[in-house]
């Protein structure tokens, strides 16, 4: 790797590459579970338009290696206000996290998840939280080697069989 650079999202000019950097991760996620997750289509502009939306409450950074895009972070703060259960608290919330295939290995995704944890730290998080299918083993061991560790568990139980 000769040259990288990890740099903020753009709304205006990012969405077709986030568009494109994420279309591997779904392809994963519809070979996985195609009953819920669409194929990839040709034409990325809904993807596109997705990210237009997304970007406009949250916030990432994009990873560039000789001004190639080739991996992307997306998150939003969150906060928790006091109740009975809980104390007040603010946390990110990572929605999106990749690298291209290629590209794997080489301390990229290492690279963008420094870059969010400074910017939880900035904006006083107390935490990060994340998502990630148990089928996603790559992203599951990654995620165990960053320090992440599973806190609760989420489950399914399906009653009706979608497209």
């Amino acid at each position: 790797m000769t040259s990288l650079v990890i740099r903020t999202t753009d709304k205006t000019t990012d969405t077709h590459i986030l568009a494109e950097l994420t279309s591997y991760i779904q392809r994963l996620h519809h070979e996985a579970i195609p009953e819920r997750f669409k194929p990839v289509p040709d034409d990325l502009s809904d993807f596109a338009a997705f990210f237009e939306k997304r970007l406009e409450t949250g916030f990432g950074y994009i990873a560039e290696v000789d001004h190639t895009p080739v991996g992307m972070v997306l998150f939003d703060m969150r906060e928790i206000e006091e109740n009975p259960y809980v104390h007040s608290h603010i946390y990110m919330h990572i929605d999106q996290m990749g690298v291209k295939p290629a590209y794997r290995g080489q301390g990229i995704g290492q690279e963008l998840m420094k870059k969010a944890i400074a910017y939880a730290n900035k904006h006083g998080a107390v935490h990060i939280a994340l998502n990630v299918w148990d089928f996603n083993d790559g992203a599951v061991n990654f995620y165990e080697t960053m320090g992440y560790e599973v806190r609760y568990l989420h489950m399914h139980k399906i009653l009706k069989k979608t497209k």
